[in-house]
């Protein structure tokens, strides 16, 4: 229903995948999971610039379910960027303050 309401590429429509994702992997299936976190991470990009916040936070629940399926590799990778645009936010966020 929301899909037909909403674009595609909508935000609630990613946000209703991450939920999505969480009830997958409560359940244990991580697939699934992964897959929606992943559709809900690309609608987000063509959303958000590339060092916003909420990109943080999918590519950290990206991560954490990569870690629930044991894929190692793919858990860094995203973790690292999570990491990433999280320090890139406090850099900004220290700048903002000194400008003050």
């Amino acid at each position: 229903l929301l899909k037909r309401a909403l674009p595609k590429d909508h935000i609630d429509v990613a946000k209703v995948m991450q939920r999505l994702a969480k009830i997958y992997e409560l359940m244990g299936n991580f697939d699934r999971a992964y897959e929606n976190n992943t559709k809900a991470l690309d609608i987000a990009k063509a959303n958000f610039e590339s060092e916003d916040p909420q990109l943080g936070e999918m590519y950290h629940r990206l991560g954490i379910t990569c870690m629930k399926m044991q894929e190692y590799d793919k858990t860094r990778n995203h973790l690292q960027e999570a990491l990433t645009i999280f320090k890139s936010n406090e850099m900004a966020r220290e700048t903002c303050l000194v400008l003050m």
